[in-house]
């Protein structure tokens, strides 16, 4: 099963069971146990790509510390959102590592994702501007939603399946801001274009899988092989969207002077 290494946060300890088995040579111990560092090494080499989109989610981290003075507030939490989802999937691991089920960890972390990446838009747009209410007014929605899913229900497709259209709506808001207001002089020095470009790759490339989250989870009807094809395949959306939002942070030297002065 996965390693729940790197966002592959739809993970339980039933499909952790069934990736040791297929994969033979993974053998896990109890976490407490003197081999746990053995049983990572293994479990690592068994899910490389796990690993890497694992440790890829702080690229955006460390480019936003060496580029520290020149971030804006909506970038220092863009860094922040980054790090939150780090420790959100070292904890899964955690709990992986312990052979126990994350479902209601995850269904909290959603809610912290979102009222995360709602800061980053509020601090984006104007606050006089109606997109910033519509922002704020559906981030209330889906963190709501988010609230009654974590507490009465037992899926995760409705939690996911309202976090990846956070990320698509609001991205795609801002990619209409910027052609609204037509202020930027190239948009390849922006760093919110290329952060916003990271989250709509994130969110329609991992959306279909959030509909069948369930259907995926339920070892009874869904093979190993088919499962892990789908996780590589978010894994490598993630590899794609922590470069995007890197370059991003790594382009903010050069946003001061990119806009158009109207008089």
């Amino acid at each position: 099963m996965t390693i729940l290494l790197a966002g592959k946060t739809l993970a339980t300890a039933t499909h952790w069971a069934m990736g040791c088995h297929a994969h033979g040579n993974v053998e896990i111990h109890p976490a407490h146990s003197k081999l746990m560092w053995d049983d990572i090494k293994r479990l690592i080499l068994a899910f490389p790509l796990d690993f890497i989109a694992y440790l890829l989610l702080l690229l955006p981290v460390f480019i936003s510390i060496y580029r520290q003075k020149f971030l804006t507030r909506n970038l220092v939490a863009v860094s922040a959102l980054f790090l939150a989802r780090f420790l959100e999937d070292t904890v899964l691991n955690y709990y992986a590592m312990l052979n126990k089920f994350n479902l209601d960890q995850q269904r909290g972390f959603f809610i912290i994702d979102v009222i995360l990446l709602t800061v980053i838009y509020y601090l984006s747009f104007s606050r006089k501007d109606m997109v910033t209410r519509f922002v704020l007014f559906f981030a209330f929605v889906a963190v709501s939603f988010l609230t009654l899913n974590c507490f009465f229900y037992k899926s995760l497709s409705g939690g996911s399946f309202f976090s990846r259209l956070t990320y698509i709506i609001f991205s795609l808001l801002y990619f209409n801001n910027i052609l609204a207001e037509n202020r930027i002089k190239n948009v390849l020095k922006h760093p919110m274009f290329w952060v916003s470009a990271g989250f709509l790759f994130f969110g329609m490339g991992t959306f279909m899988t959030t509909l069948f989250t369930d259907y995926l989870l339920d070892a009874s009807k869904t093979p190993y092989a088919t499962y892990e094809l789908f996780m590589n395949m978010n894994q490598i959306v993630i590899w794609i969207q922590c470069i995007l939002v890197a370059v991003g942070l790594w382009v903010s030297k050069c946003d001061k002077n990119n806009y158009i002065q109207f008089t």
